[in-house]
C-alpha cells in the first residue's frame, strides 16, 4: 500500500477522537459524543473495508463520515483519501478524478495528492503520468515509498 501520511499508521478513530476533543466540537456548538464515536467507528470501518477490497462498503462508510459535518481538514483529507482509493479500486475513475480535485483543496501533505494521482494513472494504464506523479511526490518527500 502507498504510504500517504503519518495518519495511515494509527487508527482513524483515534484521529477523529483527538481532533474532536482538541477543537472542542464543531462550529454549531458542542459535539454529540455518541455521534462523534459513531463517526470514528465509520472511519475505522472504512479503512478496514478498503484493506479487504470491499470498495462499496468503504465508499458508503466514508459518505457517512462526510455527511456528519464533524471532520476538520486533517481528517477530511484522510477520509476522502480512503474514498478515492476505494473508487479507484472499484474502477470508478471518473468519480475518483473528481474526488482527487476535492482532496487537493484539503490535503495536509502534498504527497497524498500525488499518491492518489499515481494510483489513478496506474489504473488508467498511463504509466508516464503515473511516473510523473511519483517523481513529484519523491521531490517533496525523498522518503516517499510505493509498495513492492
Amino acid at each position: 500500500m502507498v504510504r500517504f501520511s503519518f495518519c495511515d499508521r494509527i487508527p482513524v478513530s483515534w484521529l477523529v477522537f483527538l481532533l474532536l476533543i482538541s477543537v472542542g466540537g464543531c462550529s454549531s456548538g458542542e459535539v454529540d459524543q455518541a455521534l462523534a464515536a459513531k463517526v470514528a467507528q465509520y472511519a475505522d470501518d472504512a479503512k478496514n473495508a478498503l484493506l479487504i477490497r470491499d470498495y462499496d462498503a468503504a465508499i458508503e462508510l466514508t459518505d457517512k463520515c462526510l455527511a456528519s459535518g464533524l471532520l476538520q481538514q486533517l481528517l477530511l483529507a484522510e477520509v476522502v483519501a480512503i474514498r478515492v482509493k476505494a473508487l479507484i479500486g472499484k474502477g470508478d475513475l471518473d468519480k475518483a478524478k473528481d474526488e482527487i480535485s476535492l482532496i487537493e483543496s484539503v490535503a495536509v501533505e502534498p504527497t497524498t495528492v500525488h499518491a492518489l494521482k499515481y494510483l489513478y494513472w496506474m489504473k488508467k494504464g498511463d504509466l508516464s503520468s503515473a511516473q510523473r506523479e511519483l517523481d513529484q511526490a519523491t521531490r517533496i518527500d525523498p522518503a516517499f515509498t510505493l509498495p513492492r
